[in-house]
């Protein structure tokens, strides 16, 4: 069996060869249509001058496939800050992408890195300053110079950097502020105090003075205060003293004063304390004690130191009651049985309760208390209550307070200024059964009438401590010994 063989002409276009294979220049098979491409278009803008940076893409193609996911990086250049990016994509990463679904443009935004030097004047008129300020770039060293105006020095710079000389250099690596302080040729600092502190206070009614403070709540400083100018310092005595007299720049006994500065000079108001008691003889005994009249009260104006059973004298020492009076439990001093210490016994508190005081007198209820502060006033309530000596100074920090009051605010001042006359002492407080004592020269406590009802607490109304500018109320076991003051029935 023969087999015959037909040879077939063979096609060599290059029509015909695309028939077999995709075309090297085409996306698809012979004759089907191109796909859809977009353009990505990156830009450069710099705020501040110069070239702030580069863009790198990836892929990085001309043209892109629709759908395709296009990262951007942007790197900023020496000296400058990446600022965001603004068009296709508005992020302040310095990495985004771009998802290509039609023509697009993309700008990263770069700063160029700038500090802001502020140059000041503590007083305008004082002077000039060259240059007065600016932006610059980091590292960048300024030479600064202050010029004093007629009739003006220059004193020193403070702030970025600290000298004496006119001349300066500050170094740009931030922010940086500066000033320049003048100083009138002749002018001088007057510090005003009043003796004591709380006898009083000074004001002024012209001021020639460039600058005035407060200082620790107690002293007035005048800055700057221009020579041969007078000004007028008023002193105002406070409840309790009278106006004495002027000490150090000037000696005058009025209450109002001109000063005229020719040096730095100190000026102290000096008040006296100007308070008349009253006296009353307990004729139980034949002690007599000081009285005052405070608003519409009459108090006695010393602890009680009457001696009945149940009182005792601080550490058992015969002294202290002359100091400080007697301390008594709250049921001695209610004058009720021993058993009130343990249990409640407010029923058989009366009104004006007499308690151990003498006739026409009374052991003050809180409402009492609490009329007694608010005629004193709450501002240094304290201090305006204590005896002007007797106070001590609790630790060692305490101690350079007092010696030094003016390296301390005014919470350390711990003699009082006495007021109104009720010369409150720290007669501390005993234990129960007087086992031990506590904080004589320190703090005081003072019973009320108070009792809680249903407990075996009383009412310590008053409590002043040496430390502790105020005055608060004490829940305290009944048993313990405190001391005791007087107020006159109505």
């Amino acid at each position: 069996m023969s087999r015959v063989f037909k040879i077939m002409p063979v096609i060599t276009t290059a029509a015909a060869l695309c028939l077999l294979a995709v075309c090297a220049d085409s996306y698809g098979p012979a004759g089907a249509p191109e796909p859809t491409t977009f353009t990505l278009t990156t830009n450069v803008a710099t705020t501040g001058g110069g070239t702030g940076g580069t863009v790198a893409r990836n892929p990085n193609h001309a043209r892109y496939l629709t759908k395709t996911t296009v990262t951007v990086t942007a790197t900023p250049a020496d000296g400058y800050r990446f600022n965001g990016w603004s068009g296709a994509a508005n992020t302040p990463n310095p990495v985004t992408t771009v998802t290509m679904n039609s023509d697009q443009a993309l700008t990263a935004n770069f700063e160029r890195i700038m500090y802001t030097l502020t140059v000041d004047r503590n007083i305008t008129d004082g002077g000039t300053v060259s240059p007065d300020g600016g932006n610059y770039l980091p590292g960048t060293s300024v030479s600064i110079t202050a010029a004093p105006a007629e009739g003006y020095r220059f004193v020193n710079w403070t702030g970025a950097v600290t000298s004496t000389d006119n001349t300066v250099t500050v170094t740009m690596n931030n922010n940086q502020t500066i000033t320049a302080n003048f100083r009138y040729p002749h002018s001088y600092n007057l510090l005003v105090t009043t003796n004591p502190y709380g006898g009083g206070w000074v004001s002024h009614t012209t001021n020639p003075c460039s600058n005035w403070r407060v200082s620790q709540g107690k002293y007035l400083i005048l800055d700057y205060c221009i020579e041969g100018i007078p000004f007028t310092l008023n002193a105002t005595p406070d409840d309790g003293y009278i106006f004495s007299r002027w000490l150090g720049a000037s000696t005058s006994t009025n209450d109002t004063v001109t000063i005229t500065m020719n040096s730095d000079q100190r000026l102290t108001a000096d008040f006296t304390w100007n308070i008349t008691y009253g006296s009353f003889t307990d004729l139980r005994d034949g002690r007599s004690y000081r009285t005052i009249v405070i608003g519409t009260q009459t108090w006695m104006s010393d602890n009680l130191n009457f001696n009945t059973d149940g009182s005792v004298c601080y550490d058992n020492n015969p002294s202290n009651c002359n100091t400080y009076g007697r301390l008594y439990d709250w049921a001695t001093a209610m004058n009720l049985p021993s058993s009130c210490n343990y249990s409640s016994c407010a029923n058989q508190i009366q009104s004006q309760h007499q308690g151990v005081c003498p006739i026409g007198w009374h052991i003050p209820t809180d409402v009492e208390w609490t009329t007694l502060t608010n005629f004193v006033g709450m501002e240094r309530l304290s201090n305006r209550l204590r005896a002007r000596s007797g106070w001590d100074t609790p630790h060692f920090y305490d101690t350079i307070c007092y010696n030094s009051p003016h390296r301390c605010g005014s919470a350390h001042q711990y003699h009082g200024t006495d007021n109104f006359g009720f010369s409150a002492l720290p007669g501390g407080f005993g234990t129960q059964d007087a086992y031990s004592f506590v904080g004589a020269g320190r703090f005081g406590f003072w019973w009320s009438t108070a009792d809680d009802e249903t407990m075996r607490f009383g009412q310590a109304a008053m409590s002043m401590f040496a430390d502790v500018g105020g005055i608060g109320l004490d829940s305290s076991n009944k048993h313990n010994y405190r001391s005791l003051r007087c107020i006159m029935n109505e």
